[in-house]
C-alpha cells in the first residue's frame, strides 16, 4: 500500500517537474480538484440508478441516524 501511494503521488509530481513552489501547488489543487469532480460523478450515478449493495446499505444506515 505504501508503495503504490507513494508512486501516485510520485506520477502527479513528474508532470510537474521543474516548476516553482507555487506551481506545484496549483497543479496538486488542480488535480485533486479534478479528481474530486470525477468521483462526485460517479457516486451521483451510484445513488440515482442503486445498482450497487454499498450504495443501498449506506442509504440504509443514513436513514436510522436521521
Amino acid at each position: 500500500m505504501t508503495i503504490n501511494a507513494s508512486e501516485c503521488f510520485n506520477g502527479v509530481l513528474r508532470r510537474s517537474c521543474g516548476l516553482p513552489i507555487q506551481g506545484l501547488i496549483m497543479s496538486i489543487y488542480y488535480n485533486l480538484v479534478s479528481l474530486f469532480l470525477k468521483r462526485t460523478t460517479k457516486v451521483e450515478y451510484w445513488t440515482a440508478s442503486d445498482s450497487s449493495t454499498f450504495v443501498l446499505c449506506t442509504k440504509a444506515v443514513l436513514e436510522l441516524t436521521e
